[in-house]
């Protein structure tokens, strides 16, 4: 299917379709459609825009299909590192109630950026304060 218009509707049939095709960066099933709408895309770009990815970037599974054809101009937001599905949408519906925009970074190597400090480990880091 490819990428889909913000407007698309997609009834049951469709995601059936959809369904059938592994989310695998090996599957050309999958990349084929997936690199030839970023192309479609990439060819709209004026020199200085950038295609914003707002899906996961802890695995290859769009990323490396997206950056063989986006290249440098693949960005994603920096505080999408170290955050799940569920953290990544409560952060945008946070920024969009505030009227704030992410930071967006280049993203042809997101895992290997600077991970963002975990709660569990801001938390374990208050506690040991409290404690000294």
């Amino acid at each position: 299917m490819g990428l889909c218009p913000p407007h698309a509707v997609i009834d049951l049939d469709g995601l059936r379709a959809i369904a059938r095709i592994p989310v695998d960066p090996n599957d050309r099933r999958y990349t084929r459609p997936l690199q030839r709408d970023a192309a479609r895309l990439f060819e709209q770009l004026r020199p200085t825009d950038a295609a914003v990815l707002l899906g996961s970037i802890a695995t290859p599974k769009y990323v490396e299909p997206l950056k063989v054809v986006l290249g440098p101009r693949l960005h994603f937001p920096r505080e999408f590192i170290g955050r799940g599905d569920m953290s990544r949408g409560a952060l945008m519906l946070r920024c969009a109630a505030e009227r704030r925009e992410l930071t967006y970074i280049e993203g042809c190597d997101p895992v290997h950026n600077p991970k963002r400090e975990n709660h569990s480990e801001r938390q374990h880091a208050k506690a040991q304060t409290r404690k000294e």
